[in-house]
């Protein structure tokens, strides 16, 4: 969550439910530990300059490289990672 001073919270992007995550060195591999870093990807890599770019790019991805029509974890992870905030908000303001 990011907050501003005496202003209250900005943006919260995370799990509304239980998330999945693979253990040790398989974090990366899928569910939570592939989406958050792509997240992360979208902005520094490909450049991405709203939250909503980068949010809905990374749940884009997640679809095109997992089997989410067949793999209920799989599904769970992207119907429960929440963008709560403006997706307009310009990253680094």
């Amino acid at each position: 969550m990011v907050s501003k001073r005496n202003g209250g919270s900005i943006a919260v992007i995370g799990n509304t439910g239980l998330g999945y995550i693979y253990p040790g060195n398989y974090t990366l591999n899928g569910l939570e530990g592939w989406i958050d870093t792509r997240f992360f990807y979208e902005i520094g890599v490909q450049g991405k300059t709203t939250l909503g770019q980068a949010h809905t790019q990374a749940i884009i991805d997640y679809v095109k490289n997992f089997p989410v029509h067949t793999d209920r974890i799989d599904c769970k992870t992207i119907q429960q990672w929440t963008l709560l905030g403006d997706p307009s908000l310009k990253i680094g303001g």
